[in-house]
C-alpha cells in the first residue's frame, strides 16, 4: 500500500497560421503550420506515515516524476521533430480522511520540487477515493500539474489542471 505509480498520457494536434516565426528543432517556421505533440508523465511515489489512525492518515512521500515529450511540426517546406525526456525527483505531504470507514476517503496529495535554474515541478490533487476492494481503488478529484525545465538555450513549460477520474492499484 505505500508504493504507487501513476500514468498520464496526453495527445495535441493543431493547426496554424504563425503571425511570426516559430524556431523549432533549429529550423524556423511561419505561415501555416501543424503541430502535433505527446506528453507522458510517470510518478513513482512512495508513501510513509507520519499519523496512521482508524479515520485519519497523514503521510509523507518522495519518488520521482518521468517526463517524456514529444513533438512534431510541419510547414513553410519544413518538418522539425523532437524528443526529451527528464526525470524530477520529489518529496511531498498527504492526508486523508475516512467518510465511510475503509471504502470512501476525502485526500489531498502536494508534491514537487524546485529544481533551481533548471525549473520547478509540482503536483497537487484532491479527491474522493473508493476502495472496492483493498488493492484497488477509483478516484475522482482535481489536479494541476505544472512543470518548467531548463537546459541551457532550451526551455519548456507543462501546465495540466482540471478535474480527473481514474483508477488506481496498489501494493
Amino acid at each position: 500500500k505505500r508504493l504507487s505509480v501513476d500514468w498520464i498520457h496526453v495527445h495535441g494536434k493543431a493547426n496554424s497560421n504563425l503571425g511570426g516565426n516559430l524556431k523549432f528543432d533549429d529550423k524556423i517556421f511561419s505561415g501555416n503550420v501543424t503541430a502535433k505533440s505527446n506528453f507522458d508523465y510517470i510518478k513513482v511515489d512512495m508513501k510513509n506515515p507520519l499519523v496512521n489512525l482508524r479515520v485519519a492518515n497523514i503521510n509523507w512521500n518522495y519518488g520521482v516524476s518521468v517526463i517524456h515529450w514529444d513533438g512534431k511540426v510541419n510547414g513553410s517546406g519544413n518538418e522539425g521533430t523532437e524528443n526529451r525526456w527528464a526525470p524530477a525527483p520529489y518529496v511531498g505531504l498527504g492526508a486523508s480522511v475516512s467518510l465511510v470507514p475503509d471504502t470512501i476517503n476525502l485526500y489531498a496529495n502536494v508534491s514537487g520540487l524546485p529544481l533551481g535554474g533548471r525549473g520547478h515541478f509540482y503536483d497537487v490533487e484532491a479527491g474522493l477515493k473508493y476502495n472496492p476492494i483493498d488493492q484497488l481503488r477509483f478516484l475522482a478529484g482535481y489536479r494541476r500539474i505544472d512543470i518548467s525545465l531548463k537546459s541551457g538555450s532550451k526551455s519548456g513549460d507543462i501546465k495540466l489542471s482540471g478535474p480527473f477520474v481514474g483508477a488506481s492499484f496498489t501494493f
